[in-house]
Formats: C-alpha cells, sequence, structure tokens
C-alpha cells in the first residue's frame, strides 16, 4: 500500500507536488494567451475602426458635393429663366422700337431714341446671359467631382451632365441671333429645350433624394457590428 501511494505521488525537493510547481506557469502561459488575444482583438478593431472612420469621411465629402450640386443646379435653373424673361422683354422691346423706326408719324427725336435703345438691348442680355452661363459652368465643374467620387455611371453623375448639356441646349435655342428677334420656329425650339431643362434638373433632384435615402438605409456605415 505504501509502495502504491508512492508510486501515485512524485514527490519534489522541499516536499512539493508536480502540480505545485507547474501550477504558477500555467497561470501566466494562460495570462499571456488572453493578453494576446485581447491585444489582436483590440487591434482588429482599432483597423476597422479607422476604416469606418475614413468611409465616414468619405460619405460626408460626397455628401456635402451633393448638397452643393443640387444649391448650383437650383441657381442655374435660376439664372436660365431670367435668362429667358429678360429675352423675351427684350424682344418685346425690340419689336417697339423698331416699329418706331419704320413709323411715318415718329418724331426725329422718337427715332432716335428708339436707335439709341437697341444696342442696349443687347448688352443687357449679354449681361444675363454670361450670368446664366457661369452657373452652367459650374453645373459641369460639381458634375465632374462627382464623377471622380460615384464613378461615371453613377445615376446623380448621368443626370448632372445631362442638365448641363441641356443648359448649353437651352441657351443656343434662346440667343439665336443677339440683335434680332427670333421667328415662331425658333421659340418653338426654345420652349421644347425649356421642358427638357426642368425635366433635366426634376432628375438630378430626384437623384439628390435617392443617394440620401440610401445612405440612411445603410446600417453598416451608421451602426458598426463593434458598438452593437
Amino acid at each position: 500500500m505504501g509502495v502504491a501511494n508512492a508510486a501515485l505521488e512524485v514527490e519534489l525537493k522541499g516536499g512539493g507536488s508536480l502540480l505545485d510547481l507547474i501550477g504558477p506557469a500555467l497561470l501566466a502561459l494562460a495570462a499571456i494567451a488572453a493578453a494576446a488575444v485581447a491585444a489582436r482583438t483590440a487591434n482588429i478593431r482599432q483597423r476597422e475602426q479607422l476604416a469606418h472612420d475614413r468611409a465616414l469621411r468619405a460619405r460626408e465629402h460626397v455628401r456635402d458635393t451633393i448638397d452643393v450640386a443640387a444649391d448650383r443646379a437650383i441657381a442655374a435653373l435660376e439664372a436660365y429663366t431670367s435668362l429667358e424673361v429678360e429675352i423675351e422683354v427684350n424682344e418685346e422691346t425690340r419689336a417697339e422700337k423698331l416699329e418706331v423706326l419704320e413709323s411715318e408719324t415718329a418724331t426725329d427725336a422718337e427715332k432716335e431714341a428708339a436707335k439709341k435703345a437697341l444696342p442696349r438691348l443687347v448688352d443687357e442680355t449679354s449681361v444675363v446671359a454670361e450670368k446664366a452661363n457661369k452657373h452652367g459652368m459650374e453645373i459641369v465643374a460639381t458634375q465632374q467631382r462627382l464623377r471622380l467620387r460615384l464613378g461615371e455611371n453613377d445615376p446623380l453623375v448621368t443626370s448632372m451632365k445631362t442638365l448641363a448639356l441641356q443648359f448649353i441646349d437651352l441657351e443656343k435655342k434662346l440667343i439665336v441671333a443677339p440683335s434680332k428677334n427670333r421667328d415662331e420656329a425658333q421659340k418653338s425650339k426654345a420652349e421644347e429645350a425649356d421642358k427638357a431643362t426642368t425635366e433635366a434638373f426634376r432628375e438630378v433632384m430626384r437623384a439628390c433624394e435617392a443617394w440620401f435615402e440610401n445612405i440612411e438605409a445603410e446600417p453598416s456605415l451608421s451602426h458598426p457590428w463593434w458598438h452593437l
């Protein structure tokens, strides 16, 4: 019996068992392993947090660009609407002045005043047209910024491109000959261009709204998994 007990229990110097000796070592190894796992987990979370932050910043840049795109589209539409009104008013005024010049009953003073007024109509139209053109160029620049951030085939990018082209076409249809009034056929073409421009503008607004709706529906950016 005593021999069997001696075989089962390994005695070391100082009277301690093998478990007494390796127990602290096992605990130390377990602590090291736990620390390594914790460090690796923290590192993974840190990398994913950085990636998440970069994605958020990229989204914010796109959001800011889209806000600018919407504002510029509205400003451009207002500018081209003002150009249409300016041209219509100037055509009516030009017709009146030409009638005075051709009148047999108008005085020399009236004819002289009418003659001087005609060049001013061209200048006034040119000022408004230049403003509208500037807004149109801003649409082109914004479309290029969106293309770099969203890609060539993104609906918002393509709709902005269409709007820019429509503004250019509208301007050509509105200003056929700065010093002459348009005939009925030319006015009809301008009206068609105006309708196409309005529809292109609406498409841009719809694309902007769709982008924001899609962003709100993406849980990966607003609620990352490690925060759940």
